[in-house]
């Protein structure tokens, strides 16, 4: 009997407080699959032809489909671990070129299937479109940095009250009882967001989530302030024994924040969650309330202050969703100007030629 799929939803890149953040590259790993980047134009069917890969692979046991972030229904990549095979959208802002081409990486070129006299003739209008999409994630990131800021003044009230050996000999308690009479596979870690600020809100794959792991730890953490520290020693006790797991970096600080961690192998996760991304879609679970590794009187001695520095922030948030929106809408306008130039059979043909 043929196994049932397991498709994991993920994204690999996001608008942050510095930008744009990417980690497309961690995919160029030649020893782990062949990679094939997608170089194309708006509207020119780069996510139509992932979509059709990932079809065609219905019998994969594990299928994991790459989101844009500036639009979640679109798709920026498709890897097939079990196969050692990834497509991804390499065009900006997540451009790449292959490291190793041909011996581990080939390029597809929808532009070989485009006539660029209609971008041509619409030059002046493409060109102020893009810059116009361009200033609004600026302004997302702008917006982004303000509300880490207002966050981090309420993380500076509460780390000095931490009780980080209670929250270390909470961690190590939990890798021994999960980790250490469990068989892990030899593995390593990978990069992904298992959510993101899109048009459609701040969004976090939850169905992956079940469909990696049939036990789960939530990690209530409304200030971000002891889950990110607890994440990042499970993080090190995973890698000091071998295992493969993901490493799902934060969205409101990817560069440098953890989310949750994945093990699909022990079929066991870490979700951070707090009052933006709640956790009625990921039970059942067990629940850490992180506020049990601070002082009671902290919370209460600052509650006002921390609930302004909050609101502020979500408020902040809220106006970046909203130019995300505004970015998505002249973004799809941009798509209209270059889908003449586009001859969407010889893109069919040209999916075709991938395994």
């Amino acid at each position: 009997m043929r196994q049932e799929q397991k498709i994991a939803d993920f994204f690999l890149g996001a608008n942050s407080g510095d930008g744009f953040v990417s980690f497309f590259d961690r995919l160029q790993d030649p020893r782990a699959r062949r990679l094939y980047y997608v170089k194309g134009t708006p509207g020119s069917g780069k996510s139509t032809l992932m979509q059709q890969f990932a079809a065609r692979h219905a019998e994969e046991s594990l299928l994991e489909r790459i989101h844009c972030s500036s639009d979640p229904d679109s798709l920026d990549g498709v890897i097939l671990n079990d196969r050692g095979i990834a497509i991804i959208d390499a065009t900006p802002p997540h451009a790449l070129e292959p490291r190793y081409p041909l011996a581990a990486e080939e390029t597809v070129n929808i532009l070989s299937a485009c006539d660029p006299a209609p971008a041509i003739e619409e030059r002046d209008a493409i060109l102020s479109l893009s810059e116009i999409i361009s200033s609004y994630h600026r302004h997302f990131c702008r917006l982004l940095k303000n509300a880490n800021i207002l966050f981090q003044e309420a993380r500076s009230l509460l780390l000095p009250q931490v009780n980080w050996q209670k929250l270390e000999q909470q961690t190590l308690r939990m890798a021994k009882r999960e980790f250490q009479k469990r068989s892990l596979e030899t593995g390593c870690e990978e990069v992904r967001m298992l959510s993101a600020f899109t048009p459609k809100g701040l969004l976090r794959f939850d169905q992956t989530v079940h469909t990696l792991c049939d036990r789960v730890y939530l990690l209530h953490d409304e200030y971000r302030v002891a889950a990110p520290v607890l994440l990042e020693l499970l993080r090190y006790q995973l890698n000091a024994r071998g295992a493969a797991f993901y490493a799902c970096r934060s969205p409101y600080d990817p560069a440098n924040e953890l989310e949750a961690i994945l093990i699909p192998s022990l079929s066991l996760g870490f979700v951070t969650v707090h009052q933006a991304l709640p956790s009625e879609d990921l039970l059942p679970a067990r629940t850490i309330h992180c506020t049990r590794f601070l002082s009671p009187e902290v919370l209460s001695d600052h509650r006002s202050r921390l609930r302004f520095y909050r609101k502020t922030a979500q408020g902040l948030l809220e106006e970046g969703i909203e130019t995300l929106q505004k970015a998505k809408a002249a973004h799809d306008r941009l798509e209209e100007y270059y889908r003449p130039c586009v001859d969407f059979s010889k893109v069919e043909a040209l999916g075709n030629t991938l395994p």
